[in-house]
């Protein structure tokens, strides 16, 4: 009987040791995954970079033959999976320009990506275009007021407008 608690204890510290060391691998896998996730990360930077100057082109050849309400837009952020866009306005239009614009705009950046060989549904692309209205409030403070967004919903393949009030 006396040798029963030995065993025990020694298997405690076994199975103690055991755990610490399987513990440890999932840690160090985790923390390996995340030094994977950066270096791809830099990796991308230079694609990412030479992606969204030709998306910019695109889009801005697109643009050039109409007649336009806004004053420019800007790529605000582009990633892997995601372009967001605003529109800005200096004089406020109608509702159904802003609306009209940012759609227009949202389709230009859709067929530009298309090109580019990138498939918006199956790569579950989200693509945004906000409109915004630059101005100086009563202060004299430059403010801006949000109108709405187009977004691109990759599960339909279509565009929805999201006015401002309901996002």
């Amino acid at each position: 009987m006396a040798e029963r608690p030995a065993n025990d204890a020694r298997n405690l510290v076994i199975t103690a040791s055991l755990a610490c060391i399987v513990v440890g691998f999932f840690m160090c896998r985790g923390v390996r995954k995340d030094a994977d996730d950066r270096e791809a990360a830099a990796a991308y930077e230079p694609q990412r970079a030479k992606e969204e100057q030709s998306l910019l082109r695109c889009v801005n050849k697109k643009t050039g033959a109409r007649e336009w309400a806004l004053d420019d837009f800007v790529l605000q952020e582009y990633e892997r999976q995601k372009v967001l866009m605003i529109a800005n306005y200096t004089k406020a239009p109608s509702g159904r320009t802003v609306i009209g614009e940012t759609k227009a705009i949202a389709q230009y950046v859709l067929a530009c990506l298309v090109k580019a060989g990138k498939r918006p549904t199956t790569e579950q692309i989200f693509v945004s275009v906000w409109a915004r209205h630059k101005m100086v409030g009563e202060t004299g403070t430059p403010v801006t007021a949000v109108f709405g967004r187009t977004n691109y919903d990759f599960s339909t393949d279509s565009l929805e407008w999201v006015p401002a009030g309901q996002f």
